[in-house]
């Protein structure tokens, strides 16, 4: 059944049916939701919450999710939650408005904290974890290391993060590439040529900072959340 013109979702009775009969045959009641964007459409989330209402048991579900959308319609947190909602992943990439401008991220950075500390406060059962991409064009090395350290520090409450340095996709190494991939020349990042032939990506530089500059300071505070 098509809820909206992003997603395709299995009809309530069918939902309902594969959930008790996964309860009632091999008693499972967690589930990982392996949907891009789970709450791209509150119709969605109001019908999956209706399945689960009629349900004799409680599931317990992890799920991709937008955290500007939960900024801009902050009522679907509670149905979120009634859902059973439990672990929440959001591609938060940057802090940095002009480098989330830059990929198509630019709402606004101290809603979406104030958002973090708002579900923390409010449900604090929901386990919260951010992914960030280092090296955006756009991004200062200061303001990455100021973002990552609220991280560190708890002043942005997530309970897990990860951090990817920025990678640039060779086009003869990819069925698909990115309008980042094909045009990075034009956002100032130099391809050194100094790559594996065999690895998918190159080794770049701009004129603050080198790949492997930003791959190790990627590393060094995912590191840190363990």
């Amino acid at each position: 059944v098509c809820s909206s013109d992003l997603d395709y979702v299995k009809h309530s009775d069918l939902l309902h049916q594969e959930l008790v009969n996964n309860y009632k045959k091999f008693g499972v009641q967690t589930y990982c939701i392996i949907d891009e964007t789970f709450n791209d459409d509150i119709g969605k989330l109001l019908s999956i919450r209706d399945v689960v209402r009629q349900l004799d048991f409680e599931p317990i579900f992890w799920c991709f999710a937008r955290l500007d959308l939960i900024c801009t319609h902050p009522e679907m947190l509670e149905i979120l939650y009634d859902i059973g909602v439990r672990a929440m992943y959001f591609g938060i990439e940057t802090f940095d408005s002009r480098a989330g401008r830059n990929v198509g991220k630019g709402y606004k950075s101290n809603k979406q904290i104030d958002m973090i500390r708002h579900i923390k406060a409010t449900y604090p059962d929901i386990a919260l974890h951010g992914g960030f991409i280092a090296g955006l064009p756009g991004e200062s090395w200061d303001n990455m290391i100021y973002t990552y350290e609220q991280v560190l520090s708890g002043e942005v409450p997530l309970d897990s993060w990860n951090i990817n340095g920025l990678k640039i996709v060779k086009s003869d190494r990819s069925a698909f590439t990115s309008e980042f991939d094909d045009h990075y020349e034009s956002m100032g990042f130099i391809n050194l040529k100094t790559d594996h032939p065999d690895s998918p990506f190159i080794n770049w530089e701009n004129e603050q900072y080198t790949s492997k500059e930003i791959d190790d300071l990627a590393w060094h505070y995912t590191k840190l959340s363990w």
